[in-house]
């Protein structure tokens, strides 16, 4: 709000007047006393009256100035207020928290990945911690309970049974409201619940209680260098058609990082481009929430093209993200490494599906 305190001229016409007037009131009295002359007290009067005139019209445009900085601050928090408001309904749509058959609450779990080095602190990339702080701004902290889980721990087949892993993390993670976050915890919670054999299996004879039109498979790359390190891509396959895949174009540079070793990292990009997968997903008793891309660069995207779809920005397909029905997305877009925040991101055209569980279809631009 605007500030009560008086200005430094306002203050200095004050005192001006406060001094003039009297003495201006005891120079009429001496004038008349001396030369008896009545005109003299009326000059003063009118001098007296042409300064209070002067300082009350001064006092009230410093009122006025108030006013309007006060209206401009209301109306700014107006704006915010319905700003905030409008992102609420948002996240209550995408989330489902405002679901009347939902009976699993409006808590989240966030499952991501984290390591432990030679400091007491959790090693979390750059794209896990900007999504998890996206998470927790836009849910509110009360809705989100952050589960770490060590890198290179997986869950098992059927994470609906309750059974322990032998590295000791219970399955009922995966239960209820979920959110995965990394294609580690997503990509071995939702293989479980895939067809065996994903991709190449037999559509009609599955039983599985998922299929996907598009997800992640990571394969091994053995270096010459000796090392070896993981390639993520993207499967898509749809009913009977022959499968086909999206790859990185940020593996060469992981391949390059792996390459060179320890501190010794690659130059940095102006712009990297990732894709990534963002989906909303029944199965059986849970809700899954899905931002994974195929390398840090991609989670960090679909992070972001989530931020973007909650605060309004206008985008393709927004329709489809606030519907109802369940949805799985192919996201693109670019990394500003210099400034270290994604600068572009977009839903792929082609590659966009509304359904559920085992039916899907495809959703395209001319839709």
């Amino acid at each position: 709000m605007g500030s009560s305190k008086t200005s430094p001229l306002s203050r200095f016409l004050h005192i001006v007047i406060f001094i003039a007037v009297p003495a201006l009131l005891v120079l009429a009295g001496f004038l008349i006393g001396k030369y008896g002359n009545i005109e003299i007290w009326s000059i003063m009067l009118a001098l007296i009256a042409i300064a209070i005139s002067v300082l009350i019209a001064y006092n009230q445009q410093i009122q006025l100035s108030k006013l309007r900085i006060i209206g401009a601050e209301t109306s700014e928090t107006a704006r915010e207020l319905r700003t905030a408001s409008a992102i609420r309904s948002v996240v209550r749509v995408v989330f489902m928290l405002s679901d009347p058959c939902n009976k699993m609450g409006d808590r989240f779990r966030c499952l991501y990945t984290h390591e432990f080095k030679d400091h007491p602190l959790p090693y979390i990339n750059i794209a896990a911690y900007s999504a998890l702080q996206i998470l927790t701004h836009r849910l509110g902290e009360e809705r989100v309970e952050l589960r770490g889980i060590m890198a290179g721990e997986e869950f098992l087949s059927d994470p609906t049974q309750g059974i322990v892993t032998e590295k000791g993390i219970p399955s009922d993670l995966t239960r209820g409201n979920v959110i995965l976050l990394g294609h580690r915890t997503a990509g071995t919670v939702i293989r479980s619940y895939l067809p065996e054999g994903w991709p190449d299996y037999d559509h009609e004879a599955t039983d599985a209680p998922l299929e996907l039109p598009c997800w992640l498979v990571t394969e091994t790359e053995n270096l010459s260098s000796g090392a070896s390190i993981d390639n993520t891509i993207i499967i898509i396959r749809e009913g009977h058609a022959k499968s086909k895949k999206i790859t990185s174009p940020a593996h060469p540079r992981y391949r390059d990082a792996a390459e060179r070793g320890p501190g010794k990292g690659p130059q940095v990009a102006k712009a990297q481009d990732d894709y990534g997968i963002f989906a909303r997903l029944h199965v059986k008793d849970c809700r899954y929430v899905i931002l994974t891309g195929m390398h840090a660069y991609g989670t960090w995207i679909v992070g972001e093209f989530l931020d973007r779809l909650l605060r309004g920005e206008n985008m393709t397909y927004r329709d489809v993200f606030l519907g109802k029905e369940d949805f799985i997305s192919i996201v693109w877009g670019e990394v500003d490494e210099e400034r270290l925040k994604v600068v572009r991101t977009m839903v792929h055209h082609d590659f966009l599906w509304t359904g559920g569980c085992r039916k899907w279809r495809r959703i395209s631009a001319a839709t």
